[in-house]
Parts: structure tokens; C-alpha cells; sequence
């Protein structure tokens, strides 16, 4: 009996002592469980708290109102000069005239229709048919050459009406390089204008420092 005392005893001793842990343990409650991982736990909240105070600063911040550029000053160049001798296609200006006063001959085309006086400086003339009984008189200074006729306003002679015989040197000799008043009714042919020149008062060599408007006589 002793022996058996000696084995058990131990036994029901661990026995007792775990059914009074179990009894204690039921009277206490669950325990608390144990907060995982502090340190991310804390960074977690103390990055919450920076977001929300953010925010708040964000909110409370005024809103910066759009600023406005004053326009800068663009520096303008000078205009250099231009050449203002005029073309075969200038654009006619009309104005008044007065007694006895010529007009340009690239002013023709405001004066179409009317009796007039027109200045310029021949550039060349040209034969206008075989007999060489018509000759062009080419002011237009933008005219190259002879092999082209006429541009803007062109003199149209009737050379057996001013000449007989015909002077030495011919109509070229006579009129090339020289500074003209050709008086008439100013005609349109075929997008050109022209006086016709039949009679010798009709056909003035005059100094080109004579001349009435100094452009038209080409200085």
C-alpha cells in the first residue's frame, strides 16, 4: 500500500494543482491579448496624425490668386527706306488739277477719259509697224527693252503727222533720254493706257529739271 502511495501520490498532487490553475484562471477572465508589432503600430498613427494636420493646413491656407503679366513692350524696327519710284502697276491716286498743271504718267489711269497734260521721261520707242508710220513712246521706266512694250502708259505716234521728212537720228534720236509733256485724252488699250499723238502741240520736249512732279521724270 505504501508503494502505491509513493507512485500516486505525486500524480494526483499535479493533479489538484492544475484543476485550481484552470478554477483561478475561469475567474479572471481572458487575458489581454498582446499588442504585435509596437513599432509599426505607432508609425501607423503618428503617420494619421500627420495626414489629418496636413489636411487641416491645407484648408486653412489662402488660395493664391493668379498674378497677371504686364504685356512686354515689343521693339519695333525702323522702316528702312524704299525705293518709291514708281512701277508699272502704281496705285493711281486722283486728285484735283489746276489750270495748266500735268499730271504723271503713272497717274493715268485716274484720269481716263479726260484731256490732260502727262510728264515722264521716254525710255525707248519702237516701230509699231513695217511702214514705221507708228511708233510706241515708252515711259514706263520698269520696261526693260525694246523687245517688250509697253507698260503702264505709252505714247502712240503718228510719226507722218509730226515729221516730214523725218528728222536725222529718227524717233529714237529725237525722244530716248529726253523728259516729255504729251497733252491728249488719256485712252485704255488692251490694260494699258495711252494718248494718242497726231498733232505737234500735242508732243513737248522739255528739260527734265522742268519737269512738274520730279518722280515722273524719274529724280
Amino acid at each position: 500500500m505504501r508503494k502505491i502511495w509513493i507512485v500516486w501520490g505525486p500524480i494526483i498532487f499535479v493533479l489538484l494543482l492544475t484543476v485550481a490553475a484552470c478554477g483561478e484562471q475561469e475567474r479572471r477572465g481572458p487575458a489581454a491579448p498582446t499588442p504585435l508589432h509596437t513599432e509599426d503600430t505607432e508609425d501607423s498613427e503618428a503617420t494619421a496624425r500627420a495626414g489629418v494636420t496636413a489636411t487641416e493646413t491645407a484648408r486653412a491656407a489662402p488660395t493664391t490668386e493668379p498674378t497677371t503679366e504686364e504685356p512686354t513692350a515689343t521693339a519695333t524696327s525702323t522702316p528702312q527706306p524704299t525705293d518709291s519710284r514708281p512701277t508699272a502697276t502704281p496705285i493711281p491716286t486722283p486728285r484735283p488739277l489746276a489750270e495748266g498743271e500735268c499730271i504723271a504718267w503713272y497717274e493715268t489711269p485716274s484720269f481716263l477719259g479726260q484731256d490732260v497734260c502727262v510728264e515722264g521721261k521716254v525710255n525707248f520707242t519702237r516701230s509699231a509697224n513695217p511702214a514705221r508710220s507708228l511708233f510706241f513712246v515708252v515711259i514706263d521706266p520698269s520696261v526693260p527693252d525694246i523687245d517688250h512694250c509697253c507698260g503702264l502708259f505709252y505714247g502712240w505716234m503718228y510719226v507722218n503727222k509730226l515729221y516730214e521728212p523725218i528728222p536725222e537720228g529718227g524717233v529714237s534720236g529725237i525722244l530716248e533720254g529726253k523728259c516729255v509733256r504729251l497733252h491728249g485724252t488719256v485712252e485704255k488699250s488692251e490694260g494699258r493706257y495711252r494718248i494718242s499723238i497726231k498733232a505737234p502741240e500735242q508732243l513737248e520736249i522739255i528739260e527734265c529739271s522742268a519737269c512738274q512732279i520730279q518722280d515722273a521724270c524719274g529724280f
